[in-house]
């Protein structure tokens, strides 16, 4: 390798090291959503009578509570005009917001 392709070589790699340090301060900061979400089936239990659906869902809600989770919406799910079950959405705060 002649000196000339050693130093053209060298000002290559300098150039694309401070072209990667460029990026990485020049970019905006990442946007942070203000909530998660996330929806958790139930299944219908009303074929058992001491095992109902109520029952069910409240223990989604005490288990989703106790972990920070907020209720934002109930859904039913059906197939072929039968109740299969219920979508439920909890939201809390985003990690990123609780600095």
């Amino acid at each position: 390798m002649t000196r000339t392709s050693f130093c053209l070589l060298f000002a290559m790699l300098i150039a694309s090291a401070a072209h990667a340090k460029d990026d990485k301060d020049g970019a905006p900061p990442r946007q942070c959503p203000e909530l998660e979400a996330r929806t958790v089936f139930v299944a219908d239990k009303s074929l058992r009578r001491h095992d109902g659906s109520a029952k069910a869902i409240t223990e989604a809600h005490q288990e989703a509570q106790a972990d920070g989770w907020s209720f934002a919406d109930m859904e039913i799910y059906t197939e072929n005009n039968d109740l299969q079950g219920f979508l439920i959405t909890y939201t809390r705060p985003h990690p990123c917001n609780l600095r």
